[in-house]
């Protein structure tokens, strides 16, 4: 029995032996110049079959690296990859460990994490509360309390990224200071626009429902038909294309959507307020374009409304002095002369 256990041993040292021998042995051919580190150890996963592994804080991703060899061992090609830098490797079964060498390592460590506090306003000097504070590239965040103040440990040199919904972001180096307070300006969203809605109009900033606005320039497209133009340019509407034919050309346009497999899937298209195809309509005639998506906004037309709702206000005439706009255009045709 004691002799099986003693053979045993030996088999399983033998076999991690030879493991460990064959670590960064397979032999490969790559060469690239100049790219960035993680777009270097992709390649090299693809043309090795190992896996790389290390500290996104520690090791810059970013920096250029070199390679060239055939039919070269892996670990051979990696020693000659990183011998320009700072990265030391070590295998382990199928994966690549990178880390930073043993001096570089202490000398980053030594005095460049630090821990910053600060306090995150808006415009008017009020604490945001909520407002997400990140190291930019890595995963390390906190948001701001109550007063609108954080604390989160950073090295020199990163910055810092801060995020709040309606607000401009604001990134921040970190220096020697480890106070480093913000103040968020809001965004412009265009709230004082005028938005044409079912019983009226109003401005953006108090629309609630799904609604989309092009205006006039956003659609002044040279197509035939006014459904051919609005294909991808509002969001939620489908539009496909049927034919080519001249006259049968008009596309088949959804709001979010075929609501019905039974009944009609077709939008409810109001033209100055009638009923009517927007195809025959030219693009220099409209002042609004308007599209209602979802039930709210849609309510007040009833049933007819289910598919979705557009709304096109024509331009209107206005008191001004005489304005005469005139286009010309010149066919040339050449008929081929035929001499006897």
């Amino acid at each position: 029995m004691e002799y099986k256990k003693f053979y045993l041993l030996i088999i399983v040292c033998l076999f991690s032996i030879g493991i460990f021998a064959q670590s960064g042995t397979e032999k490969i051919s790559i060469s690239f110049s100049k790219i960035p580190l993680k777009e270097a150890m992709a390649r090299v996963e693809k043309a090795s079959g190992y896996l790389f592994s290390y500290d996104a804080t520690e090791i810059n991703a970013e920096q250029l690296v070199s390679l060239n060899c055939k039919n070269e061992e892996v670990r051979l090609a990696l020693r000659k990859m990183f011998e320009p830098t700072n990265i030391t490797f070590k295998f382990q079964n199928k994966q690549i460990v990178l880390a930073l060498s043993s001096k570089d390592a202490l000398t980053s460590k030594k005095g460049t994490t630090k821990t910053v506090t600060g306090t995150v306003s808006d415009g008017a000097g009020e604490p945001i509360i909520g407002a997400t504070v990140i190291v930019k590239g890595t995963i390390n965040g906190v948001l701001t309390d109550m007063d609108g103040k954080y604390t989160i440990k950073a090295r020199e040199g990163e910055v810092l990224e801060f995020r709040y919904i309606g607000y401009n972001s604001v990134e921040q180096k970190v220096k020697d200071k480890s106070v480093i307070n913000i103040a968020m300006a809001e965004s412009n969203v265009n709230l004082d626009d005028v938005v044409v809605i079912g019983y009226g109009s109003q401005k953006k900033e108090s629309v609630v429902s799904s609604v989309n606005t092009m205006k006039p320039a956003e659609i002044a497209i040279p197509t035939r038909s006014l459904s051919n133009t609005i294909a991808g340019q509002v969001a939620g509407v489908i539009a496909i294309q049927r034919s080519g034919e001249p006259g049968n050309d008009d596309a088949d346009f959804w709001i979010r959507g075929q609501s019905s497999y039974a009944g009609g899937t077709s939008p409810l298209v109001l033209v100055d307020g009638v009923p009517r195809s927007m195809n025959d309509l030219d693009t220099d005639e409209i002042e609004t374009f308007t599209v209602l998506k979802d039930a709210a906004a849609t309510a007040v037309y009833g049933s007819e409304g289910a598919n979705g709702v557009v709304l096109i206000t024509t331009k209107r005439g206005r008191a001004q002095k005489l304005l005469l706009l005139s286009t010309h255009n010149i066919v040339l045709l050449l008929l081929p002369v035929c001499r006897s």
